[in-house]
């Protein structure tokens, strides 16, 4: 369930463009359902496209599991998070760089601390509370646009 999506000028977009990556093909079709009365929605269930499609679309927000098939770790486990340090560790483009990402996983391995480590915004264990996600997702896009407006 790999999502193509034609606008990379995210200036130009009337509403906020999340990215979900997750190996979950129903996890991801509810998501879409649910969310897609509040924003655009592209998806990937690999981690390696869902990277192409960010670095193409300029999401707005990610919506990013831990627990995927392996592509930039070595642990099945946390992917996620290999995932997130490739993000913002080897990307130059600093508006791509800080894309907000909310960490979406059904396992408790994520700790504050932990999430602050790895530069993720947020981490939502599943199954997701709709509200609260929308409401954190318009949030950090808010900051980020309004930190992009004073550089």
């Amino acid at each position: 369930m790999d999502s193509k999506h034609n606008n990379t000028d995210n200036s130009s977009r009337s509403r906020l463009l999340v990215l979900i990556v997750d190996d979950d093909h129903d996890l991801i079709a509810d998501m879409q359902l649910l969310l897609a009365p509040h924003f655009e929605i592209v998806s990937s269930v690999r981690s390696g496209l869902g990277m192409q499609i960010l670095l193409r679309h300029h999401p707005d927000c990610v919506l990013l599991d831990i627990n995927m098939e392996q592509y930039f770790g070595s642990d099945k486990r946390l992917e996620g998070l290999a995932f997130l340090k490739e993000l913002r560790t080897n990307i130059d483009d600093v508006s791509i760089k800080n894309t907000p990402v909310i960490l979406i996983s059904s396992s408790e391995i994520i700790t504050e601390e932990s999430r602050i480590e790895h530069s993720a915004n947020a981490f939502f264990q599943k199954p997701v509370d709709i509200i609260t996600l929308v409401k954190k997702i318009e949030v950090l896009c808010t900051k980020k646009n309004n930190s992009s407006q004073n550089i």
